[in-house]
């Protein structure tokens, strides 16, 4: 698979977690890093070798995103104020810090373990 079609797995996976998570939790949580995690390494195992390098910045981006998605989702009321989407989103994003580190360290991990199996 092409780059770009990694990080559309890694960006559709994502964004089925995140909708989960704001219908079910209200805002992001656990689904959504499971499934940050779980897009990351599909996305990194699918993708073709010479595109491995875009998929490493990915997912503290998407989860950036997505983590807003789902928080607008679960609770409209901060979507009314600026302030408070502001305020709420730099709460989610930075709850979500441990899963980043997590999808991009196994990320690089699965980039790493196949460009040593293509060479042995």
């Amino acid at each position: 698979m092409t780059g770009p079609g990694g990080v559309l797995v890694l960006v559709g996976i994502a964004a089925v977690s995140a909708l989960a998570d704001g219908l079910t939790e209200g805002g992001p949580g656990l689904i959504l890093d499971v499934g940050l995690v779980l897009g990351a390494v599909v996305a990194a195992m699918s993708t073709s070798a010479r595109a491995m390098w875009l998929i490493i910045p990915m997912p503290p981006l998407v989860f950036s995103v997505m983590a807003v998605a789902a928080g607008v989702v679960g609770d409209q009321n901060t979507s009314r104020s600026l302030t408070r989407l502001a305020t709420a989103a730099a709460t989610w994003i930075t709850k979500g810090f441990v899963a980043m580190v997590a999808a991009t360290l196994l990320g690089v991990m699965v980039i790493v373990v196949r460009a040593a199996n293509r060479r042995f």
